[in-house]
């Protein structure tokens, strides 16, 4: 049965293969509208064909199924595939897999742009071609010089006596604007040694202000030591005596001249003195002293006016003096007055530098006393006064210092009031005093000696100023006295300009 149904199914398939290839041919030949050359068919027949097909895939169908049933009839199942372990059912087909897309090319990767080419560096300008420089006019002809003139006939030189005899007989030193005019045909002998003549401010170092300012400040310390009769011991009795004293000045002074030095300070310290010799109307005697000054100077250095430094002063003194009193009221009081200095000088952004001094000075006074009234009076005085400095020579940075001060005057004139009053503390005798000061014209001048030259630095020393004054004496007991004095000085004019805006002193005194 198998095998029938196996010949049966066998015959099928190829009724099955032509029916099929009639159909595909006659269908290529339906699609171009041109049957093909080697089948004589029509349309008719194509479609016949198609359902001889048909009819073929039923038969096919409907045997298989018959024959699976026929063969294994143990399945009871309709539509179900029967299952007979000896005639498994064929396989179905597997289905032709699609066809797997073709892969699309991966796309061309886009060439890398050429790297843009750099571009070529411009080439530098050529420099424009300097111009041709224009031709130098041609210089005018010098005018021919005109004929010097004759030279007038020098003058015959003066004796060399007589400039120290002239200056002798006048008693006061030229200025250096006077010396250097002096000097000018002195220059022109080979032999003689030329002096520079001070230059500008804008070269002065501020050692030089310094050293110019020196002799005024040296001639006031004098001043406060000497003082005046009543300054020194107040109004004291016949009898003799010690004495003891604290001494204060303060310093304003302003000097004309070539560095026109500013100094201001003061000076300070003690005296002390006693009656050696004596009578009725008349005694003597000696007294020491000491005093130390600070001062501050400006002037004119580096091209302006400033402060340039600091001097420091160390003086001290010996002095004897004699005084003589009348009944009648007159009296007469004259001292003889030297001095040691030193000092330091101390310019602002220099090296100090000290030195030494020596100085000399003379007074005579004189008064006479008249009754006012009661108790009270008045009595004009006079006093003159004769100073004289000497100055070691010194060095400083680069230069020798050599200082030559004129020996000058000064008088004063004045009037005190004075009373006499008994209290219940002691005899009081209070007094107030005017006093004119007058101050010789005269320059001190400073030499600094160095390898290029000299430089002189003159300054003006004479003034005139006006001092008031009021002072006392109280007796404690009758052997024992205090007294003081306290004043002011103003400046009235002259080359130079002192003031003080106090001046004062205080003592004890002691009789024996």
């Amino acid at each position: 049965m198998n095998r029938v149904f196996r010949i049966i199914w066998n015959a099928a398939k190829g009724l099955w293969a032509v029916a099929s290839e009639l159909a595909t041919g006659l269908g290529k030949s339906a699609a171009t509208g041109t049957p093909p050359s080697d089948l004589p068919l029509r349309a008719p027949e194509f479609a016949l064909a198609k359902g001889l097909q048909a009819c073929v895939a039923a038969a096919l169908l409907a045997f298989a199924g018959a024959a699976s049933a026929a063969d294994c009839g143990n399945d009871k199942d309709v539509g179900k595939v029967p299952k007979c372990p000896s005639h498994p059912p064929a396989p179905a087909p597997a289905p032709a897999p699609a066809p797997a897309p073709a892969p699309a090319p991966a796309p061309a990767p886009a060439p890398a742009p050429a790297p843009a080419p750099a571009p070529a560096p411009a080439p530098a300008p050529a420099p424009a071609p300097a111009p041709a420089p224009a031709p130098a006019p041609a210089p005018a002809p010098a005018p021919a010089p005109a004929p010097a003139p004759a030279p007038a006939p020098a003058p015959a030189p003066a004796p060399a006596a007589a400039a120290p005899a002239a200056q002798a007989e006048g008693g006061e030193a030229k200025s250096p604007e006077t010396a250097a005019a002096q000097s000018e045909p002195a220059a022109a002998e080979p032999d003689k040694k030329a002096i520079t003549p001070a230059p500008a401010a804008l070269a002065y170092s501020n050692e030089m202000p310094l050293f110019s300012a020196l002799p005024a400040q040296l001639r006031q310390a004098d001043l406060a030591m000497l003082g005046n009769l009543h300054r020194r011991i107040g109004d004291s009795g016949p009898d003799r005596q010690a004495w003891v004293r604290a001494v204060y000045t303060d310093l304003d002074i302003r000097q004309h001249g070539s560095a026109a030095p500013h100094s201001r300070g003061q000076v300070s310290g003690l005296q002390a003195g006693a009656d050696l010799l004596g009578g009725s109307n008349w005694r003597a005697g000696l007294y020491v002293g000491s005093l130390n000054g600070d001062v501050d100077v400006s002037g004119n250095a580096r091209g302006t006016f400033g402060r340039v430094g600091n001097t420091d002063l160390k003086s001290h003194y010996l002095g004897g003096y004699a005084t003589w009193r009348d009944a009648s009221g007159w009296y007469v009081d004259a001292v003889l007055q030297a001095g040691r200095h030193r000092y330091s000088v101390r310019p602002d952004g220099g090296l100090t530098v000290s030195g030494k001094a020596r100085s000399f000075s003379a007074s005579i006074e004189a008064g006479k006393s008249f009754a006012l009234a009661e108790n009270w009076s008045i009595e004009p005085q006079a006093q003159l006064i004769r100073q004289r400095t000497h100055f070691d020579d010194v060095s400083i940075a680069g230069a020798q210092v050599h200082q030559d001060t004129q020996a000058g005057w000064i008088g004063r004139l004045g009037v005190r009031i004075k009373g006499d009053i008994p209290t219940g503390a002691g005899r009081l005798q209070p007094y107030a005093r005017f006093s004119v000061y007058r101050a010789s014209s005269g320059t001190d001048v400073a030499t600094f000696v160095g390898t290029a030259g000299s430089t002189v630095i003159s300054g003006a020393s004479g003034y005139t100023a006006t001092e008031v004054a009021a002072g006392l004496s109280l007796a404690l007991t009758p052997a024992t006295t205090v007294y003081g004095e306290l004043g002011r000085v103003s400046s009235a004019g002259g080359d130079a300009r002192v003031k003080s805006s106090v001046q004062g002193t205080i003592g004890l005194r002691v009789s024996f």
